[in-house]
C-alpha cells in the first residue's frame, strides 16, 4: 500500500533474509555469543540452544559466551519499574552462577548508558573477542525490532553473523493468518489448531552444552564481570523493600519451575507469581503449556479438563497480546480506537488520589495499595494511558504488550469486540468477586473495622455509612458519583463519534 511504512517485524525479517548469503560466508571465529535479553533462563531458550549447537559444530576450541547489556536510558524509555529491575538483577545472579558452575560458560555484563550505543557496543565486544556468531531471541517492541534489524545489517561489516530468532511465543506472530485477528476467541481457536497440527511447537529446547574444561583457564577474564547495581532512578527504596520483594518473589528459573503446578480441578488460573517469571523470561510460554498438555489424557488441550483449558488460555492470552503488538505497532502511542477528551474537572487531583489508593471506591483503592506494596496487583474520566504508565512504573511483572492491551480493553480503546459502553461499576465488581470484603480489608486499613454484618458497607462505605460515618473511620468519599460520571463519559463519546457505535478496523494503519 502506497504511503504505508513497513512494519518493524518486516524490517527485521527482511534484514535477516537480505544479509543471509553474506553472513553465511563469515568465519565462525573463536566464540559464539548469546545475547540474553528478556530470556534469563537456560532451559528452553531457543537462541541459547542454537548458539551452543553452533559452537559445538564449529569444532574443538570454540566456546560459548553469554552477554547481557544494561542500559539506564533504555530502562527509562521502557518505564521499567525498580521492582522489575531488581528481580532481573537477582535472576541474573542465579543465571550467572548456573552458567559458570554447570556449563563453564561466562556471562559478561555490560552497562551502556545511552540506548542508541547498545548495538555498536555489542558488535565491538564480539569483534574484540573474535566472535563470528551472535544469537539472540526476538523482542517485539518497535524499538527492539528496529534495533535488531540494524545490528543484523551492521554485523556483517564487523565480521559478525547476527541471528535473531522467535522464542517468546508458542506460535510466532504472523504464523496464524495473513489478516491479523482483532478478537481473542477466534485467535485462540486458530492458535490451538496450529499447535495441534504442529506438535513440534511444544518441544522444549535443551540447555547449552558444557564448554571445554580448559576454557575457563584460557579465558579467565570473561568470568570476572560483576552484577551491576541498579541506576539511582531505578533503585529500590531501601534494604527493607529489597528483602520484602526477595521473599515474595524468589528469582531465577528454578523458582519459576518450583511454582508451576498444573491444576487438577476446575480452577485453572495461573498462579500470580508466574507472571513475574514470564515478564523476565525465567519461564517460557512453552514450559507452561507443555505440562498442561501432558496432563490432559486426550492430548487435545482445548477440551476435557476445564482447569487445563483455563490454564492454557491464560498463557495463550500473553501470546495474543504479543501478536497484537506486532500487527499494530503504533499502539504504544496511539490506541486502535481513540477515546473522547475528558470533560471532568480536577482530573489531576483525581489522578493523584488514584495513584495513592484514595478514590473512595474500596476495591480500586485495595488494588492500588496492593500494587504499591507488592508491585503486582475507571470511572474517573482520566486518559487510560496515564493509568497504564503508572502501572508500568510499579509492576514487578510489567509487560508492555499485556499491560497496554489490558488497559486498552478496559477503556474500549484496544482489540476485542467490546464497544464504547464498557464502563464497569467498581462496587458491583467488588460484590461479585470479593463478596465478604476480605480482599478490601487486607489492603484498605481504614475499612478493617467494618463488620461483616454491616453488609455492603465495606464495598460502598459512603452510601451506607454516610459522610460522617466515613469521616469517623478515616476513609474518603468517592471522587465521583459513578452513574453521573459514566453518563458524562458516554455523552462525550457519542459527541465525538457522531452517536454511532464503533466498528473495529483490522487494517494496518501507517505510523
Amino acid at each position: 500500500m502506497t504511503g504505508v511504512r513497513q512494519k518493524p517485524i518486516e524490517t527485521l525479517l527482511s534484514a535477516l533474509s537480505v544479509t543471509r548469503p553474506a553472513r553465511e560466508r563469515l568465519p565462525i571465529g573463536d566464540y559464539v555469543v548469546h545475547w540474553f535479553r528478556g530470556d534469563l533462563r537456560l532451559t528452553d531458550n531457543t537462541a541459547l540452544s542454537l548458539a551452543s549447537r553452533a559452537a559445538r559444530t564449529a569444532g574443538e576450541g570454540v566456546g560459548l559466551v553469554g552477554l547481557y547489556v544494561l542500559s539506564p536510558q533504555d530502562l527509562e524509555a521502557h518505564v521499567v519499574s525498580p521492582a522489575k529491575l531488581d528481580f532481573a538483577l537477582r535472576s541474573l545472579r542465579v543465571l550467572k552462577g548456573d552458567l559458570e558452575r554447570e556449563f563453564g560458560v561466562p556471562l559478561w555484563i555490560e552497562v551502556v548508558k545511552r540506548r542508541k550505543d547498545v548495538t555498536k557496543r555489542v558488535l565491538e565486544l564480539c569483534r574484540r573477542w573474535g566472535a563470528g556468531r551472535l544469537f539472540a531471541n526476538m523482542e517485539y517492541e518497535v524499538d527492539e525490532l528496529r534495533r535488531d534489524a540494524k545490528i543484523v545489517k551492521d554485523g556483517v561489516g564487523y565480521g559478525v553473523s547476527v541471528e535473531v530468532v522467535h522464542d517468546l511465543c508458542v506460535v510466532p506472530p504472523g504464523d496464524l493468518s495473513k489478516r491479523p485477528f482483532t478478537a481473542y476467541t477466534p485467535w485462540f481457536e486458530a492458535w490451538v489448531e496450529n499447535i495441534h497440527s504442529r506438535p513440534s511447537r511444544l518441544e522444549l529446547f535443551p540447555p547449552p552444552e558444557r564448554n571445554p574444561d580448559s576454557f575457563r583457564e584460557a579465558h579467565a577474564s570473561l568470568f570476572d564481570s560483576p552484577i551491576p547495581s541498579a541506576p539511582p532512578r531505578k533503585a529500590l527504596e531501601g534494604k527493607e523493600q529489597a528483602e520484602y520483594l526477595a521473599s515474595l518473589y524468589p528469582a531465577g528459573e528454578h523458582a519459576a519451575q518450583a511454582r508451576q503446578k498444573v491444576p487438577e480441578g476446575p480452577g485453572g488460573r495461573l498462579p500470580d507469581m508466574l507472571s513475574v517469571h514470564f515478564a523476565s523470561g525465567t519461564l517460557s510460554a512453552r514450559q507452561a503449556v507443555r505440562p498442561a498438555e501432558d496432563a490432559n489424557s486426550i492430548k487435545a488441550f482445548d477440551r476435557e479438563s476445564k482447569g487445563i483449558q483455563t490454564w492454557i488460555s491464560a498463557v495463550a492470552r500473553r501470546d495474543f497480546y504479543k501478536h497484537v503488538l506486532v500487527n499494530w505497532p503504533f499502539i504504544w502511542y496511539a490506541p486502535l480506537h481513540p477515546q473522547p477528551t475528558s470533560t471532568t474537572p480536577l482530573t489531576e487531583s483525581h489522578f493523584r488520589a488514584f495513584c495513592t489508593g484514595h478514590t473512595g471506591f474500596p476495591i480500586v483503592d485495595a488494588a492500588i495499595r496492593q500494587l504499591l506494596k507488592t508491585n503486582q496487583p475507571c470511572t474517573l474520566n482520566i486518559d487510560w494511558r496515564r493509568g497504564e504508565r503508572f502501572f508500568m512504573e510499579h509492576l514487578i511483572d510489567g509487560d508492555f504488550a499485556s499491560n497496554n492491551a489490558g488497559w486498552g480493553w478496559c477503556a474500549g480503546a484496544g482489540v476485542g469486540p467490546q464497544r464504547y459502553f464498557l464502563v464497569l461499576n467498581p462496587t458491583k465488581q467488588s460484590l461479585q468477586f470479593d463478596p465478604s470484603g476480605e480482599y478490601i480489608r487486607t489492603w484498605v486499613e481504614e475499612l478493617r473495622g467494618v463488620k461483616e454484618e454491616e453488609g455492603r458497607a465495606v464495598h460502598a462505605p459512603f452510601q451506607i455509612l454516610g459522610e460522617e460515618g466515613v469521616k469517623q473511620i478515616g476513609y474518603v468519599a468517592p471522587l465521583v458519583e459513578h452513574e453521573v460520571s459514566r453518563a458524562r463519559f458516554l455523552e462525550a463519546y457519542k459527541g465525538g463519534s457522531g452517536g454511532k457505535k464503533r466498528l473495529i478496523d483490522s487494517s494496518y494503519a501507517p505510523f
